[in-house]
């Protein structure tokens, strides 16, 4: 790899230059980070190529269109994961691969351009806020696929899938496995068709797969190939609805598609051996009424916000009519305490011991929240573990924000970005508020996951001495499955980035 460094207007720009081969794709990427602070100015990677041509085409992500250079009244158009200019002659291309950036342009029958940044000149006191947008460290990739004919036959699609999404790493223990070294849950015999969806239907127990066909050509004899027998599938629309039949046999779904096509089908999987995890609810202790309906949000009260000089309170607690009998999340099964008005549904934490069911379990899952990001020591088996319990309300991740002055036209300060790790079980979308009686909308609210080995034979969990600490539900189990631990981040940690000092 290669790093070059530039400043510029106030900026730093740190570009990483390396290369992808072989099963990755084939392409040079370019990794940036930009230390950006600069006004009145638009930042784009420009590629000026040997290639040249009065048109380009770009991908709208369900199909593509060309477009010329640019003009007064055109100097910009959206793109989604590449934009390409091939030759006139038709016999050689390069295709632009970005990464979440979704504006370009052509100056010239020569040049593409990537739109990086925009931080705009403002000449309207309504919009300063404007001016200093995008101020903060940011990490952008793109790359350069050069290919031969056009990038039909160059497959540029799958170079700029390539490029959005890498494979991710995994560790687990070594087992004998029984499905061998290697399995797919789904795949497609032809490159040219690609996944734009796969979920649970919405009201049934069927699956949902969704395909578009990527290159523009009419494509026949098309095979999704799943990794369990297929008992039943039909075509539905958008609402999933059944509009017709689809062949199917064992394994394959088949069918034809004509270009830039989407088509949409419902599979039904015969079952499959699965892992039965045996679960049971731990007895807790509720002490304390956290939860209102909406019918009478001065039930319970989970905190206080002192007003003023402390003469009135707003107290806050979690919408009942929004959380269920029994939280379930990832396969853990929550038993909820009575959401009843005056009835208690929470344990405030202040030293209890819990007694445990006896069995064969392996595993402690609490789900919890707290008044204020906090840690919390559990003891368990003779053997204190320290977790961190997050704040039931407020935003669990945040980029860098501005503090402005009155008018607006100044940044007096750049706050550092944050994520909370914490693994979320239950959120909804607000949170009652007591005095004044009202729905704090957008104010989310959130219970959270947490996980603790449990020795053989231990028979009781001793929980924190802070009674900031709420705990909803506890459920121990057996788990058969192998842990397995991710070896990359799954999103910006913002780890590794220098300190923002704003110049």
């Amino acid at each position: 790899a290669l790093e070059i460094t530039r400043k510029k207007r106030n900026s730093e720009i740190t570009q990483v230059l390396s290369l992808a081969a072989g099963n990755a794709g084939k392409r040079l990427e370019i990794a940036n980070q930009i230390d950006w602070q600069s006004t009145s100015v638009s930042l784009k990677a420009s590629f000026p190529l040997v290639a040249e041509n009065e048109n380009a085409t770009y991908n709208m992500g369900v199909g593509t269109i060309q477009r010329g250079t640019n003009h007064s009244k055109k100097f910009e158009v959206p793109t989604r994961q590449w934009f390409d200019l091939t030759d006139k002659s038709g016999e050689f291309g390069v295709s632009v691969l970005e990464d979440c950036k979704y504006g370009s342009d052509k100056p010239d029958n020569h040049t593409l351009r990537l739109t990086l940044l925009f931080t705009p000149g403002i000449n309207d006191h309504r919009f300063n806020h404007q001016g200093s947008q995008d101020f903060g460290i940011h990490h952008v990739k793109y790359g350069i696929y050069s290919h031969p004919g056009n990038w039909n036959e160059g497959e540029t699609p799958q170079q700029a899938e390539f490029l959005n999404n890498p494979l991710v790493s995994f560790e687990a223990p070594k087992h004998a496995g029984m499905l061998g070294k290697m399995v797919s849950f789904l795949g497609f015999n032809d490159p040219c068709v690609g996944l734009m969806a796969f979920k649970k239907a919405e009201n049934s127990d069927y699956y949902i797969v969704r395909v578009n066909e990527l290159l523009g050509k009419d494509q026949e004899n098309i095979k999704a190939i799943f990794q369990a027998k297929i008992e039943d599938a039909y075509e539905v629309n958008g609402q999933e609805q059944k509009i017709g039949p689809i062949d199917f046999s064992d394994k394959t779904l088949n069918f034809d598609i004509t270009h830039y096509a989407i088509r949409s089908f419902a599979v039904k999987i015969a079952p499959q051996a699965s892992f039965n995890d045996a679960q049971t609810s731990v007895t807790i202790p509720h002490n304390e009424d956290v939860m209102s309906f909406d019918r009478n949000r001065a039930d319970g009260s989970l905190s206080e916000v002192g007003k003023g000089d402390g003469v009135t309170y707003i107290r806050k607690n979690y919408p009942a009519e929004l959380i269920p009998d029994t939280i379930v999340s990832e396969g853990v099964r929550f038993k909820m305490g009575d959401r009843e008005d005056e009835q208690k549904n929470a344990v405030s934490c202040k030293g209890q011991t819990i007694e445990l069911p006896s069995g064969n379990y392996n595993k402690l899952y609490i789900l919890a929240a707290a008044t204020e990001d906090v840690t919390g020591n559990f003891s368990i088996g003779g053997k204190s573990i320290a977790l961190d319990i997050q704040d039931w309300l407020g935003f669990i991740g945040q980029p860098y924000t501005r503090e402005l002055n009155d008018s607006e036209t100044e940044v007096l300060a750049v706050n550092e970005p944050f994520v909370k790790n914490a693994n979320i079980a239950w959120f909804a979308s607000h949170h009652h508020n007591h005095y004044p009686s009202k729905n704090a909308s957008y104010q989310y609210s959130h219970m959270y996951k947490y996980e603790i080995d449990l020795p053989e034979g231990t028979t009781e969990l001793t929980l924190p001495e802070n009674n900031k600490i709420k705990v909803f539900a506890i459920t121990v189990a057996q788990i058969e499955a192998d842990d397995i631990k991710l070896l990359q981040p799954l999103k910006d940690e913002y780890k590794g980035n220098k300190k923002f000092v704003l110049r």
